[in-house]
């Protein structure tokens, strides 16, 4: 089995290392949305949308919101870098999310009900998805060779190899049982 997946990494890690590389700045922006919107067509199924066309709608709202950013963010075929305010203020959304994720999760499940909603968990992968999208192409943009994204990328494989066994080997303190009871503190520090 590891064997199988140091292969697909392998795979991934070059596939991933010449679209970062080679592709424009522009063309990586389109690469990146179309994962993105891979991910919220996932992020619906997972949520609960069971018919295509809530799924559709879902993306449609993806697809606006990424067009909106477009448009913020001045990126065009021709832009060579792009508006930092409209950078900063998405990123800031993103960072707010994740302080109040992390206080959500601190609590559950007692406080599930207040955010266990189909809406709310849409709105969740919008807010995740989507500041993660900005940041990447900020980084492209930065340096248009792609060495940004691929350190950014190598350095959170690394944490999340080194995460991996040190939970493994070391893991005995459970980091969150009631949301992932397999992650431990071990691992936390070994990431």
């Amino acid at each position: 089995m590891l064997k199988q997946r140091i292969v697909t990494a392998v795979i991934l890690i070059l596939g991933f290392s010449g679209i970062t590389i080679f592709l424009s700045s522009f063309l990586f922006t389109m690469f990146v949305s179309s994962v993105v919107l891979v991910a919220s067509w996932e992020w619906g199924a997972f949520v609960g949308l069971k018919n295509i066309r809530s799924r559709v709608g879902y993306l449609s709202v993806i697809v606006s919101i990424i067009l909106g950013l477009c448009l913020l963010l001045g990126i065009t075929p021709t832009t060579e870098s792009i508006n930092l305010l409209g950078v900063l203020i998405t990123s800031g959304l993103g960072l707010l999310f994740w302080i109040m994720t992390f206080s959500i999760l601190k609590n559950y499940p007692r406080n599930a009900e207040r955010w266990n909603n189909k809406y709310k968990i849409l709105t969740m992968g919008i807010l995740a998805l989507l500041p993660a999208w900005v940041g990447l192409i900020q980084l492209k943009y930065l340096l248009a060779e792609g060495y940004l994204v691929l350190a950014l990328v190598a350095l959170v494989a690394a944490v999340d190899i080194g995460a991996y066994f040190a939970g493994k080997q070391f893991g005995h303190k459970k980091l969150a049982p009631n949301v992932s009871p397999n992650k431990s503190w071990e691992g936390v520090w070994g990431g």
